[in-house]
């Protein structure tokens, strides 16, 4: 009977004897329903104008009226039935006598309806539009039907009437239409409550489809009780858009007067002019496919009642039944915030994933996390926690099933994703211990524990800005040090270590182009992304996972200068980057991005004449660790080398003598100077042409000597004759050679260089 014509007048009659028919055994439900209704109209009808006006009185009409159930329409009206003005207003409706004219009772009651809105706007965070509809059936139940619900209304009324008009204009004409076909209703009570309750009935059995009953059951009073779809036939998650419930109620106010599809693609073109036109049929396909708000008429696009319902009211509430009983992980997700809320981003991310195998990160599941926050279904608490949010309260209590989820053979990959979902509340990072951390770094090396422990407390002590700087001679291990410890955060998986970029910073990095992008230069409708960028969106679609980046020899260029953006936002929460003044979704990418919580900078320094100073702008921001003091028989490869012991023992003894002559001026080395030592001294081995002491002299004039360099000091001069001493009394000549010319530049010009 769903297909039924109720515009003509014959076969609307034909439904309402049908109707009638269904409804004639005394035992039905609806006799019941309708006695309950007239009961509490004669209620409202005896009661006085001070009765009327009292707490009590105004408490049941609003919350104990029988006419129709309101479903999530659960706001609470306290705050205003507190108000002895409103009640006093309300009582003077209950007793209004309206115009008997049709058009001059419809604006009258159009009127009502708008100063309702308002008087409620203004106390309360949710407009009580269904218990509004329900508690205007009650006091005039001549020109309201029972149909509480927008979409459904509106649905009946497009099957019976062209036109639309308001919510109070739609209930005014379905009853003008029956009355027109039926005659006047008779003149007591109980004929008018038999009249006011039709419309539901022909809702239930003339429009509501196949497609309907599957996700709704209709119970005693028109109260509706939600039923789910099985997780195989829901739609695998919920598409990202820029701008997401603000955007879908755009693109539907252009839709509204009816449009044809090269019509709909040019609006959004308008709206994202650099995205591929599969990817506006994405958009497309979202409005009418995950939301049911946009259906295809021939030639032309409209919306569906469900779609007027959002334009009129701008309520998310008219898409909750199709959310939570069609699209795959909605409902783990309001459910995992009831039973374990407040929780954590991450948290309800992992809760949601769990819906289906196929989603082997958190893509999509961040992606409804953020339709979550942008319809108003969660609230911060404690600063970087959510729980549900009075409207996310109202529409879990409509979840009275298990969450299903898909089964191995049903899993499907991601949804599709048309922006990087915006990461809006800090969530836990989860670290290893300092036990499982220290033990990574030091495998093969030997990196004290102490070290590791200052490098972890220094990046974790805020809750936003991880960044640390390894500063020290070259070749110390800073570098080293780095990719360790952020392998050691990230995980050992090569899945987990697409999490670790290592960046070698350029000179010539004038400005952040060269990690965040840019706009091409040569073709200007297209955006230049980097890895670093990449990395970035990454980054915001894990937030519970650390994502480390290594900008090793970071000061080859001014880190104040291309870090400018990212040391700007890493200071104050919910600092942005901003990446581009093109217009919003340039070539996919936002104008502006957050700054991840879980993303860690590290970088390396080497300081010399062949790189910047670093800036107060980069120190104040970084915790700085200093890497001058290396300790020669700590160098791990001396386990592995070929050098007999006396000949390791020598170049162990030799090293460290002049690590020591030479540190006083700076001027002493790091492991990297070893190794290369160790690794000529075994080479000349191999070859049997330079003798060991020859070969170790070679080596350290090669390797050591180079930096010895400086201004006449007393330090510089002591220096020079510890370094002396050294090679003296361990036979380098031509060490000592070059070690003497050093010191007589010294006495004759006031400097000496290796390089003259």
């Amino acid at each position: 009977m769903s297909n039924i014509n109720l515009r003509d007048e014959a076969p609307l009659r034909a439904a309402l004897a049908f109707i009638d028919s269904e409804t004639a055994p005394a035992e039905h439900w609806v006799h019941s329903w309708r006695a309950e209704i007239v009961k509490f109209l004669k209620w409202i009808a005896g009661a006085s104008p001070d009765e009327r006006a009292s707490r009590e009185f105004q408490k049941k009409l609003w919350d104990d009226n029988p006419i129709t159930g309101v479903g999530m329409g659960t706001v609470k009206v306290d705050v205003v039935l507190d108000d002895p003005v409103f009640r006093s207003w309300m009582a003077g409706l209950a007793g209004e006598q309206l115009p008997s004219d049709v058009a001059t009772r419809g604006a009258r009651l159009n009127e009502i309806h708008r100063d309702l809105l308002k008087r409620f706007e203004k106390r309360t965070n949710r407009l009580p539009r269904l218990k509004i509809c329900r508690t205007l059936a009650a006091l005039f139940p001549d020109d309201f039907t029972t149909i509480s619900h927008r979409t459904r209304l509106g649905e009946l009324h497009d099957r019976m009437l062209s036109g639309g008009g308001t919510v109070v204009d739609q209930h005014l004409q379905i009853m003008r239409r029956l009355e027109e076909v039926m005659g006047p209703a008779g003149s007591s009570i109980e004929d008018r409550v038999a009249r006011m309750t039709l419309p539901w009935m022909l809702f239930k059995f003339m429009v509501q489809g196949e497609e309907e009953t599957e996700t709704e059951v209709t119970t005693t009073g028109g109260e509706t009780k939600l039923v789910p779809l099985p997780a195989a036939r829901r739609r695998r998650g919920l598409t990202a858009i820029a701008g997401y419930f603000q955007t879908v109620r755009n693109m539907l106010q252009a839709i509204e007067p009816g449009i044809t599809r090269e019509e709909l693609l040019d609006f959004l073109r308008t709206l994202n002019p650099t995205f591929k036109d599969s990817s506006h049929g994405t958009t497309i396909n979202l409005l009418s496919g995950e939301y049911g708000v946009v259906q295809r008429d021939g030639d032309t696009y409209r919306l569906t009642s469900a779609g007027k319902a959002v334009l009129e009211t701008g309520d998310p509430d008219e898409l909750a039944e199709r959310l939570m009983t069609r699209i795959l992980g909605f409902d783990h997700g309001l459910v995992h915030l009831r039973d374990h809320a407040p929780c954590s981003s991450r948290d309800l991310q992992l809760a949601i994933q769990k819906a289906n195998p196929g989603w082997t990160s958190l893509y999509s599941p961040s992606s409804m996390v953020a339709w979550f926050k942008s319809l108003g279904l969660v609230e911060p608490v404690h600063g970087d926690k959510l729980q549900l949010s009075e409207r996310g309260n109202a529409w879990t209590a409509q979840i009275h099933w298990v969450p299903e989820c898909l089964v191995q053979d049903e899993a499907v990959t991601e949804a599709t994703i048309l922006e990087e979902p915006a990461v809006l509340a800090t969530t836990e990072i989860v670290l290893p211990s300092i036990e499982d951390i220290h033990a990574h770094v030091s495998q093969g090396n030997h990196f004290p524990k102490k070290l590791v422990a200052e490098l972890h407390a220094g990046l974790w002590s805020q809750p936003r800005r991880h960044f640390a700087i390894l500063t020290g001679i070259s070749g110390s291990g800073k570098t080293l040090l780095a990719r360790r410890y952020g392998e050691a955060i990230v995980g050992g998986s090569e899945q987990a270590r697409r999490r670790l970029l290592p960046i070698a910073v350029q000179p010539g990095w004038y400005d952040p182009g060269p990690i965040l992008g840019y706009v091409n230069p040569i073709r200007p409708d297209s955006y230049v992304r980097t890895p670093f960028l990449e990395f970035l969106f990454a980054a915001l679609r894990e937030p519970g996972r650390p994502y480390v980046v290594l900008f090793d020899e970071m000061n080859l260029s001014r880190p104040e200068q291309y870090l400018a953006p990212l040391l700007s936002a890493m200071e104050t929460a919910g600092g942005e980057l901003h990446l581009h003044r093109e217009q919003e979704g340039f070539d996919g990418v936002s104008r502006n991005v957050p700054y991840p919580n879980n993303l860690v900078v590290l970088g390396t320094v080497n300081m010399d004449e062949t790189t910047h100073g670093l800036s107060d702008k980069v120190l104040d921001r970084a915790f700085t660790f200093e890497f001058w003091d290396i300790d020669v028989a700590s160098f791990p490869g001396w386990k592995d080398t070929r050098l007999v012991p006396e000949e390791k023992e020598k170049t162990q003894r030799v090293l460290t003598s002049l690590a020591s002559a030479l540190s006083p001026a700076r001027l002493h080395f790091g492991w990297r100077v070893i190794d290369e030592v160790v690794k000529y001294l075994e080479r000349t081995k191999d070859q049997g042409v330079l003798g060991f002491p020859e070969a170790l002299d070679s080596a350290v004039f090669a390797k050591v000597l180079p930096k010895v360099r400086g201004d006449d000091s007393k330090r510089f001069q002591d220096a020079l004759k510890a370094a002396k001493a050294v090679a003296g009394k361990e036979g380098l000549t031509r060490c000592l050679a070059k070690l003497d010319e050093l010191e007589s530049d010294l006495l004759v010009m006031g400097s000496a260089r290796f390089w003259r």
